[in-house]
Order: C-alpha cells, then sequence, then structure tokens
C-alpha cells in the first residue's frame, strides 16, 4: 500500500480488503526492492508468488490458475498494488523484486462500481473489486474454497458507495462527520 493512502484513505478499498480477509496483511511503502517483509515473503519456498496488476507478460487469472503447475503443491502468494493508478505505476517502476513475478491482469467485463472516485479507464477496477474477481477465479479453478464469500467484498463496497453517495447527496448531513456519524460508519474517522 503506499503511504499515501494509508495515510489519506482510511476507507480506502484496499484497507477494506484487509479488514475482510484473514490471511492478508498490508506491506505499506513504495519501493519494494529491499523491503524485508517483502523479501521473506518471496524466498518462502511454501509460497508460489505473483502479482495483481496490468501489464504487457500479464496473463488473465483464468489461463494462469489453469495452466501454473506449482500451484498444485505451493500456496498461491497475491501481491495487490494499492494506491492510485499514478501511484501504484510509481510503485511497480521502483520495485525491482516484484518485476520478476508472473503477473496476473484482469479483463472486466464491466465498469467499477467504485464511482465516487474516477478511474483513468471505465475498465479499471478498484483495489477490493480486483481481489474479489481474482479470489472468484481462485474458487472457480479449486484454489480457495469461499463458499462464495468473496462476494462479501463487493457488498463492502456498495455500501461504502452508498453511504458517500447518500452523505454527498443530502444536505442535511454535516459534513464534518458528528461522534452519531462516526458510531455509525467507523470508516470516517
Amino acid at each position: 500500500m503506499h503511504p499515501k493512502e494509508a495515510k489519506r484513505t482510511r476507507n480506502g478499498t484496499g484497507r477494506l480488503a484487509h479488514l475482510a480477509l484473514r490471511n492478508s496483511e498490508i506491506i505499506m511503502g513504495v519501493d519494494f526492492s529491499d523491503d524485508s517483509r517483502v523479501q521473506t515473503l518471496l524466498a518462502d519456498s511454501e509460497f508460489y508468488p505473483c502479482i495483481l496488476y496490468p501489464g504487457k507478460t500479464s496473463i488473465e487469472p483464468a489461463k494462469f490458475l489453469a495452466d501454473e503447475s506449482a500451484l498444485k503443491t505451493r500456496t498461491p502468494l497475491v501481491f495487490v498494488v494499492d494506491g492510485t493508478w499514478t501511484a501504484a505505476k510509481k510503485m511497480m517502476k521502483l520495485s525491482q523484486n516484484l518485476h520478476r513475478l508472473p503477473r496476473i491482469a484482469l479483463n472486466p467485463s464491466q465498469p467499477s462500481r467504485f464511482v465516487i472516485k474516477q478511474q483513468p479507464n471505465p475498465l479499471c477496477l478498484s483495489t477490493i473489486e480486483a481481489t474479489a474477481s481474482l479470489l472468484a477465479e481462485m474458487e472457480n479453478q479449486g484454489l480457495e474454497n469461499k463458499q462464495g464469500r468473496h462476494k462479501s467484498l463487493l457488498d463492502i463496497l456498495e455500501h461504502v458507495v452508498q453511504t458517500q453517495l447518500d452523505y454527498i447527496n443530502d444536505p442535511s448531513i454535516p459534513r464534518t462527520p458528528s461522534k452519531k456519524h462516526r458510531k455509525l460508519f467507523p470508516f470516517f474517522r
């Protein structure tokens, strides 16, 4: 996660995905080339590391998950780059250790549901949407058994978006959240 994303966006979709996923963690930084936690994860032979990020060498999830024989004996470890599109590009450019990882890119059939934030392209997805899509495909391939619970990530996103739209469109809601609003919607803190 880019530090600015962590600092400015307490209800960011990367943080929300992390909170909803048991075996996830947030590693903050811009250049992960020398990050000790990333290096430890990459060196662990239990895992098969890959990165969810578009690029020329990216493979669609279904093909990647079906073709990678290493996934039959090793646990997939997916790095998800979280930040604005500009910040994410910078993170990828600087993090040379992530360049060597197999890349997975989604090919969404519908626009992002994260309508409160402008995407550079209608088919660019938020972190939580991309994570939910990948988990759905992993479940389809038998690599996860979430019994459809990955859909809760999209429910969380829809709740955040609807709450924000209600907030924007309702003149009776104070622009500085009151204690009552903070209790109802803790991500406004």
